[in-house]
């Protein structure tokens, strides 16, 4: 599997696995066949709207029939096109198809993709890339990206839960110090930092909600910086103690 490194906006490099074209595939099929059955639902209730199943004739007139065939056509419009739309934006990135294999599209700087940039991959989508064209492009392409993620400014990456629950990454509070140890170590000052590590630290729980998982990579990279800096556990660098370490700061 292939990994990219991204830089956030935080200056935090943040390592993802790009999603090989199979899964996207995968995910792409899902979604079809969700969208695929919302369609046959709609022509059901069509046509139960358009016909009189006691005489076995399509009933009412024909403005009545042109209405419905209208809504028909705009519930189509809305699906084929919106339902990859809506998702992405209610769920960060995902459409069902990409939770059941795990992926999410986000922005090239590792940040969740914004309205415009999921309208303009989307747009790609249903007018290129479903020619083939989009497939073609991620089995060429050094990131897997079809036309869509090139002219939008995203990727599409593959969340492994595993990567990120290791014991070496992520802070376990049976694996730490104690609470009243670790705190006493910030508040005593030992744990110093530069106007730049404070920086980092006060924007990165200024702009947090904004990342994808509410800045769970960022932090876990965080928690890595300074549990090597301090010559600590991984297991002391928690959220509390960064607030901490960060209010603590005195311009050293």
């Amino acid at each position: 599997m292939k990994t990219i490194f991204v830089t956030t906006p935080d200056n935090i490099k943040v390592e993802y696995r790009l999603a090989g074209a199979g899964s996207r595939v995968g995910a792409a099929i899902v979604d079809t066949a969700i969208q695929a059955l919302a369609f046959i639902a709609i022509l059901l209730m069509a046509l139960w709207l358009l016909f009189d199943f006691d005489t076995w004739a399509f009933a009412n007139t024909l403005e009545h029939a042109a209405n419905v065939i209208a809504a028909v056509l705009l519930l189509y419009f809305l699906i084929f096109f919106g339902y990859f739309l809506i998702f992405e934006i209610v769920m960060k990135g995902r459409t069902p198809g990409k939770k059941i294999f795990g992926l999410r599209a986000i922005r090239s700087n590792g940040q969740p993709i914004t309205f415009i940039q999921s309208i303009i991959r989307n747009v790609i989508r249903v007018t290129i890339d479903n020619m083939g064209i989009g497939v073609i492009m991620m089995l060429l392409t050094k990131n897997h990206t079809r036309l869509g993620d090139s002219l939008a400014g995203t990727i599409v990456i593959s969340e492994n839960p595993g990567k990120y629950t290791s014991e070496s990454l992520l802070w376990r509070p049976e694996t730490a110090d104690s609470e009243s140890v670790k705190l006493n170590h910030v508040v005593n000052n030992e744990y110093r930092i530069t106007y730049d590590e404070y920086e980092i630290i006060k924007d990165y729980f200024a702009r947090r909600d904004g990342f994808i998982e509410n800045g769970r990579y960022v932090e876990i990279r965080i928690r890595e910086y300074f549990a090597e800096k301090f010559g600590v556990e991984k297991g002391i660098i928690d959220a509390e103690f960064l607030e901490r370490v960060m209010t603590g700061y005195k311009g050293y």
